[in-house]
This record gives C-alpha cells, sequence and structure tokens, in this order.
C-alpha cells in the first residue's frame, strides 16, 4: 500500500512507545509534555469476588476545579452480562481539587452535598482510590510508567499510564483485581473525543493487564488503526515483572469476531508472535446499547496465544462501535 505524503511538520501519525520513570509531578494538572497540557485523566480497572463476580470500573477526571461526573461501575451480579449498578447514582460528582502533599498526589472531593465522598492519593508506588461506601481500593504499582507519544504540527498527542495490583472491597465485597490511572495530553482547545485520534484513527485499544500463575504480573497498552486509516497509527508495549518484552509501533490485525454487535474474538499478529483477545463469559458491557448509543463494549483476556491457561487473572476490555445506520464499525 502506498502511504499518502505529509507535510515537514509530520510524521504521519508514527508513534513513539517506551517506559518511563514515574513521578508524581508528571500527572498533576499543571504538568506539561511536548508542550502538552493534561486534557483529563482516567481511574479504572476490574476486579473479582470470592464469587467469581465480576465488577469494572472507570472514572474520567478532568483539570483542577473543573466539575467532575461519576464514575460507571458495571457488574456481572444476578446478570448474564456487565450491567450498570445502580450505586452509580449514588456516587461523588462536584469538584475535585489536585494538589501535591508530603510526596503524594491528592485529589480530594469538595461537595458536601454529595452522598458519597470521592479521594485518591497515588505516591511513587501505591494508588488508594476511594469512592465512599461504593468502593475502596488499595493498589501497588506493577512495573515502570508507560508511555506514548504522536509528534504532529496540529495533532500531537501523548499519554501516560501506572497500571496497579490492588484489592480492596466494591459494594460491600471484597475483591482482588488491577486498575490503572492514566493521563491524557493533548493541544490546548481539543478534548480527546474531537482528536484525530479518535474520530479517524483509532481501531481498538487494550490495557493488557495479566497476573500469572507462577507470580508474574505482565501489564501493558496495545493499539492499532482502523484498516482504512493509511497513517497505520499505533503502538504496543508489554512488560513483565518490570521487563520490557515488546515495544513497537506496527501492529497487524488477522481475525475479527462479532456476534449480536458485541466482539467476541480477536487475533493480532506483532512483531511475529501471536497474540489473542477472547471475551469472558458475560462479558458484554450494555450500558450503551440500553440507553441507544453505538458502544458495544467487552470484557475479556489478551494475552500470547497458548498462554490463557497460565493465566489467574486478567482484565483488558475492547471498544467496540455500531454506528447509527446498523453497520459494525471498530473505533
Amino acid at each position: 500500500m502506498t502511504t499518502e505524503l505529509s507535510g515537514p511538520d509530520s510524521f504521519n501519525y508514527q508513534t513513539v512507545v517506551d517506559v518511563f520513570e514515574p513521578s508524581i509531578q508528571s500527572m498533576l494538572p499543571t504538568a506539561t509534555h511536548f508542550g502538552l497540557t493534561q486534557e483529563s485523566s482516567y481511574i479504572y480497572g476490574a476486579f473479582a469476588d470470592a464469587d467469581g463476580e465480576r465488577y469494572v470500573m472507570i472514572r474520567r477526571m478532568y483539570w483542577d476545579f473543573a466539575p467532575q461526573f461519576m464514575p460507571l461501575l458495571q457488574t456481572t451480579q444476578g446478570s448474564d452480562a456487565m450491567l450498570p449498578d445502580p450505586a452509580c447514582l449514588e456516587a461523588y460528582e462536584g469538584i475535585i481539587i489536585q494538589q501535591e502533599v508530603d510526596g503524594a498526589h491528592i485529589m480530594t472531593g469538595l461537595n458536601p452535598m454529595a452522598k458519597n465522598s470521592f479521594g485518591l492519593r497515588r505516591t511513587l508506588d501505591t494508588c488508594v482510590w476511594d469512592e465512599g461506601e461504593i468502593a475502596h481500593l488499595e493498589g501497588t504499582r506493577v512495573g515502570h510508567g508507560m508511555q506514548w507519544y504522536t509528534p504532529d504540527l496540529t495533532s500531537s498527542a501523548t499519554y501516560l499510564s501506572h497500571l496497579h495490583t490492588a484489592e480492596g472491597t466494591i459494594l460491600g465485597k471484597k475483591v482482588t483485581g488491577m486498575f490503572g490511572w492514566d493521563g491524557v495530553f493533548l493541544p490546548s482547545g481539543i478534548n480527546w473525543n474531537t482528536a484525530d485520534y479518535y474520530r479517524h484513527g483509532l481501531g481498538n485499544w487494550f490495557v493488557v493487564a495479566n497476573k500469572y500463575r507462577d507470580g508474574s504480573v505482565e501489564v501493558g497498552q496495545i493499539c492499532w488503526s482502523r484498516p482504512e486509516n493509511p497513517s497505520n497509527w499505533g503502538f504496543a508495549l508489554l512488560q513483565r515483572d518490570g521487563q520490557v518484552t515488546l515495544r513497537t509501533n506496527r501492529i497487524k490485525l488477522e481475525d475479527f469476531k462479532v456476534e449480536n454487535d458485541y466482539p467476541t474474538h480477536v487475533r493480532l499478529n506483532i512483531e511475529g508472535e501471536a497474540f489473542e483477545w477472547n471475551v469472558r463469559p458475560r462479558g458484554n458491557m450494555r450500558f450503551a446499547e440500553l440507553h441507544g448509543g453505538p458502544f458495544r463494549g467487552a470484557d475479556g483476556t489478551l494475552c500470547r496465544t497458548g498462554d490463557q491457561d497460565e493465566i489467574e487473572f486478567s482484565f483488558s476490555w475492547i471498544d467496540h462501535f455500531v454506528d447509527f445506520e446498523g453497520d459494525s464499525v471498530i473505533l
């Protein structure tokens, strides 16, 4: 395929990806990376209780003092899929302040009328995520920080990611799992939903978080662009117990299966290695479908082909969309 040439101030969305040594200052709302400012940060993860029920939760947070919306908590309890829990409606909404205190990045909710509190405390090695009576999770960082950067004159972007193993409680149940805290940095005036990557380039994006039976933990990020996108924007970064095992910006999609609009299986070839994602039983995330939106996410496992039986715990959800004409579209 012939790649369309761009001007001298663009690298055709070629992405640089690597690990880095985290710092407290790197995720503060005042931080800049390559001249880019923080558009938002995300804390998200997947957890399981002793009965095998799954919980996935995500909260998107904007700049300092901006009004914040409730997190989305979906569970498999009493259902054949992942459904939003009513507890979401009682979660914290309102202003959140961010500050550095005694070597920690602190986020605190300031709305005295909220039914539940919100707090987040991150040090270099730990992260505590508190949603009042809804959830309390304590995490330990796994490996290094992870980052990607796409240089461009008008559409540069960079992304920082920190993954943690965790335990705590959700809805009164003891849980174990993994969660991440990530930051998106974009040019002023652009948000993620209007950025070229989301609107025109992004194919699928997986967070990889696998805890193996031998005690080792592998975490990373894998993303690739839509087939019709000539830029081939994407990246893959994996580290196992802090050792980088994969680092590239070239990913080949070999197979993608969908059933009733929800993805069920993905096969990738990355630097000659075969990777597979498979949906988890009851893994379909039905939040957007129930509200009439095009999103069809699913909870599953992404790993090297043949490693599935060696995994003790994993999370990797996929973003898949159906357009308003009824055709499947990978975004």
